[in-house]
């Protein structure tokens, strides 16, 4: 799946793609549930520095915010707009919406 950062965030100095894969994990006991989302990579990214790339890392969160959100931040790639991201990142997920305080 591609994701247009431009539709995604609502901050003009963020633009491009990035490439993602989602994998919905719930144990065979149905005791827990991740998502999982696969970086990949990243294309047309904004340009940050005065050479005309940038030194992009990914941020996720998982939306809606509440105090069991977790900011995931990933590795750094020097000087590329289209940065080889092949990261993973495990997010824990309540059982329902109701398992998750505010």
């Amino acid at each position: 799946v591609w994701l247009n950062l431009n539709l995604a965030v609502k901050e003009e100095s963020i633009s491009g793609y990035v490439e993602l894969q989602t994998n919905l994990v719930v144990s065979q006991d149905r005791t827990e549930r991740n998502l999982i989302v696969h970086l990949k990579k990243g294309i047309n990214l904004a340009s940050k520095d005065p050479n005309g790339l940038s030194d992009p890392y990914p941020v996720l969160v998982m939306l809606p915010l509440c105090e069991h959100s977790e900011v995931m931040r990933g590795t750094t790639h020097m000087g590329t707009l289209n940065p080889q991201f092949s990261e993973s990142f495990l997010f824990k997920l309540p059982l329902n919406p109701k398992d998750d305080p505010e």
